[in-house]
């Protein structure tokens, strides 16, 4: 159950033990099989209730626990994943610096459902979830306007930085959504996307940001299609002869 910060906290509680009953820090009841929190509304939060996070335990990559739980998934990358991103990353937030000032970037189950596009076929992005803390805090800084429908984001602020990975070092963006007047129970600041050098999506992403850059398009906006906007191939000129000058 993805039930907000309350939860990780009753999961590192509970994720030695195989199954039973405790008590988050909230004072919430909560059972537990297996690590997993199966019954309670240990994150519910008030109708209006600010969204609170944690601050992540540290930006620097556990790499040694991702091993541990790709082990307990049979090599499935993507679980392994997914669980190490629920352990050590949903609920909670890292800082970064912007132009503006500090941000929290905030890990939530959205952010997952966002971030796992792809991994099925991509071991290299399921590993690269235990450096995202490291991308947003010590990355290139960037800004991207939403090139696609997002009219509940003001802005994407991207993190770039080179990190090595099974195939080499491979350059990966991380996307953090800023979000257009956020409901009080939602964070402002969302970890919303992870490219990675090697791949489409990266290439295309790259191709666009230097066409951009260069001042073209590799699409026409649809105001540049509206007819009032297309020069005419011939326009209407005052022509004179000579002989018309002595009369005119």
């Amino acid at each position: 159950m993805d039930k907000g910060g309350a939860v990780y906290d009753a999961y590192l509680m509970a994720r030695d033990a195989e199954e039973g009953w405790a008590t988050a820090r909230n004072g919430k009841k909560f059972h537990y099989t297996d690590g997993q929190i199966d019954a309670g509304n240990v994150g519910q939060k008030k109708s209006g209730e600010p969204y609170q996070s944690r601050e992540v335990e540290t930006t620097a990559p556990d790499t040694a626990r991702y091993q541990e739980l790709l082990v307990e998934c049979d090599g499935d990358h993507r679980k392994a994943a997914h669980k190490y991103f629920r352990e050590k990353l949903q609920g909670r937030h890292v800082e970064a610096m912007t132009p503006d000032g500090p941000i929290n970037a905030t890990f939530t189950g959205r952010s997952w459902q966002e971030l796992k596009r792809g991994m099925k076929n991509d071991p290299v992005k399921t590993e690269l979830i235990p450096y995202l803390p490291e991308i947003i805090s010590s990355g290139t800084y960037g800004e991207e306007i939403p090139a696609h429908d997002h009219p509940d984001v003001k802005c994407f602020h991207t993190f770039t930085k080179v990190i090595e990975t099974s195939q080499g070092k491979k350059e990966c963006i991380v996307d953090v959504a800023e979000k257009n007047n956020p409901d009080a129970n939602q964070p402002k600041h969302l970890v919303y996307n992870l490219t990675r050098e090697g791949t489409k999506n990266y290439e295309d992403r790259k191709r666009e940001s230097s066409a951009s850059d260069s001042g073209s398009s590799l699409r026409p906006a649809k105001d540049s299609l509206d007819k009032s906007n297309i020069s005419p191939l011939y326009e209407v000129v005052n022509l004179r002869f000579a002989d018309e000058e002595a009369n005119w």
